[in-house]
């Protein structure tokens, strides 16, 4: 691959990765109901569950666990942007290992009184949000044994 196109392939899959983070974002994430088994009664868009979830990941529970996962997705695409594949491999990888621990999450906090609400279903912005960590993963773990037999072959 040309160097100068091999430059632009990680920007490009930096752009991709963000895009689908970000549309995340503004999407519904989680389907809440006050009883476990209830059907839904409303929802928390990405957007809250990135601004408040910093919150739980003090408090050590599952769903904060899952919001570490978040400052990785910046790393990642810091080394996407940099070049540095072989550890967005790893950091995209951690990542989407920590996104794993919000399939445990089975209540949430839905007021300031501390009130809570069941998860009764996931939304396109959970999956989404995950894919953007698979397409972090790929993209990445690609790139760099694209670079890797360059290396190689220019040896």
């Amino acid at each position: 691959m040309n160097p100068k196109k091999r430059g632009w392939s990680g920007v490009i899959s930096a752009a991709l990765c963000s895009l689908m983070f970000v549309v995340s974002l503004c999407l519904p994430a989680l389907w809440l109901a006050r009883e476990p088994a209830a059907d839904p009664t409303g929802n928390y868009v990405g957007a809250a569950l990135l601004m408040l979830g910093w919150i739980e990941a003090l408090g050590g529970s599952t769903s904060g666990l899952a919001w570490l996962a978040n400052p990785c997705f910046g790393l990642g695409i810091l080394c996407l942007l940099f070049r540095r594949f072989g550890w967005a491999v790893v950091i995209f990888t951690v990542g989407f290992g920590l996104t794993c621990a919000s399939f445990g999450i089975r209540t949430v906090v839905i007021d300031e009184g501390g009130s809570t609400n069941f998860v009764v279903g996931f939304g396109p912005g959970f999956w989404l949000w995950h894919l953007s960590y698979l397409v972090g993963v790929l993209a990445s773990f690609l790139l760099w044994m694209t670079s890797l037999s360059q290396t190689k072959t220019s040896s």
